[in-house]
């Protein structure tokens, strides 16, 4: 599918390729990373039209979600069983978050010491170090926010304040929902709210 970009109130609409997947900010707002094919990801200036290409090497599938606020890493998964890694932004270092780390949807502080992400049907909380090492780069792992599996309903896509303070989070609910947070379903309600 072609990448588009467009103005917060959904005017200027223009195409931005052709053909990618999974776009991502980069953090100095002038760079869009997206997937071109399988293990081939680019880092498109907005400004220049140019791209420079990256190839992960070590997964047949992975999926950048966010980088971190200094743009020298991205936090990434794999398809089953969504394991959490951090990858540096050139692609060349790959360390796993934490065994414990699965799920999706992984967003870091603006301060790039915390992180918040989808997992088991709730959202979680960790320290986030990203040079740490493989295994480590999460500590102290726990659950933020529980699901609420006698009334379908189930954080989704956690998303920092700018400021930090705050952690704001959908809440999917209805048909579908029962599948866990990694597996929504289109007829829910969604809600959002702030943690």
């Amino acid at each position: 599918p072609a990448l588009g970009l467009m103005k917060i109130d959904g005017t200027e609409r223009k195409t931005m390729v052709e053909q990618g997947s999974g776009a991502i900010w980069h953090p100095d707002g002038k760079h869009v990373l997206y997937g071109k094919v399988p293990r081939v990801f680019a880092l498109r200036d907005l400004e220049k039209g140019t791209e420079q290409e990256f190839m992960a090497q070590n997964f047949q599938w992975l999926g950048p979600e966010t980088y971190t606020p200094d743009g020298k890493w991205l936090l990434c998964l794999t398809p089953k069983p969504w394991n959490q890694y951090a990858v540096s932004a050139d692609f060349k270092v790959l360390c796993r978050c934490n065994p414990q780390a699965t799920g999706c949807r992984a967003d870091a502080s603006p301060d790039g010491n915390e992180v918040a992400w989808v997992s088991g049907g709730g959202c979680r909380h960790a320290k986030l170090d990203v040079e740490a090492k493989s295994d480590a780069v999460y500590t102290e792992i726990k659950m933020l926010v529980s699901p609420d599996k006698k009334r379908g309903q189930y954080p989704y896509h956690p998303d920092w304040a700018p400021d930090g303070k705050y952690l704001a989070f959908d809440d999917i609910e209805g048909p579908g929902a029962d599948a866990g947070a990694e597996c929504p379903g289109s007829s829910g309600a969604w809600d959002i709210y702030v943690f």
